[in-house]
């Protein structure tokens, strides 16, 4: 089957992207700001999108898509960082009363024995009356402390469902120095060629894409994770960018964030 190169790039790829139901997948080297700002506004209706491209801010455009692109996403870092102070509090707070589950247990398990003994006669206890009170305290101690620890769990589940919320909306993405090739993977259509992200790229330098089969790139998908989509890795590269950018944000705490997912790995 003969393939014919489509050029300018431009005349099938941007409509393309624009028209999106489900996934955008991008490896460029350098994004214009009008291409990145596509991108986000296409990730807002529910569209996944990965973008995988050089850290470099000495192109002014390609600086700028970054800036873009780190606006984006710096609010939701920051509600994930609160919420993830929130959850380190919490598991705290749940380690406590683990704790108190288990004296608690410890203390109707013994009371329940006594009583039990006491009611076979195996035991010379006159006061039965208060016996049974100690018990009945025990047990009522017991159930409270199950009640408020299943109560933590549940707030804490409820949180960390957020955490994943805002995660979901933040686009995923690679940065690499080594980034050159160009590839785009549009729900279910793949093209790959010369052509960057950018107007030049797509309409004024003598550029071309071909369309190829999805499983031709599925190498490359899985060697950036774009499949597999790691909670980690997508933060570590925002927290490079904003490094790159100069715009470290004190509202972003990154320990606190890894310490939660690393909790979560042990749930």
């Amino acid at each position: 089957m003969d393939i014919k190169p489509i050029t300018p790039p431009g005349i099938e790829l941007e409509p393309c992207l624009r028209n999106a139901k489900y996934r955008i997948v991008v490896f460029s080297p350098w994004i214009d700001p009008e291409y990145m700002k596509l991108l986000i506004d296409k990730n807002e209706p529910g569209v996944h999108v990965c973008i995988i491209t050089r850290p470099d801010v000495s192109n002014r455009k390609h600086r700028e898509s970054l800036m873009l692109l780190c606006d984006y996403v710096v609010p939701m870092l920051r509600e994930i960082s609160k919420i993830c102070t929130e959850l380190t509090y919490l598991n705290n707070e749940i380690e406590s009363r683990i704790n108190d589950v288990h004296k608690s247990l410890t203390e109707f398990e013994y009371a329940k024995k006594s009583l039990e003994m006491s009611m076979a006669g195996h035991k010379k206890i006159h006061d039965y009356e208060i016996l049974k009170q100690y018990y009945e305290k025990a047990l009522n101690a017991y159930i409270t402390s199950i009640e408020k620890l299943s109560n933590l769990e549940k707030e804490y589940d409820k949180k960390y469902r957020k955490v994943v919320k805002l995660l979901q909306k933040i686009p995923y993405l690679v940065l690499n120095e080594r980034v050159h090739l160009k590839i785009y993977v549009v729900d279910n259509r793949v093209y790959t060629g010369s052509a960057n992200l950018t107007k030049a790229g797509l309409w004024d330098n003598y550029e071309f894409l071909i369309p190829i089969n999805l499983r031709a790139v599925l190498p490359f998908l899985e060697l950036f994770a774009v499949l597999k989509r790691p909670k980690l890795q997508k933060l570590e590269n925002y927290e490079k960018l904003m490094i790159k950018l100069g715009k470290v944000d004190s509202q972003i705490n990154f320990d606190i964030i890894r310490r939660v997912f690393a909790l979560d790995e042990v749930r």
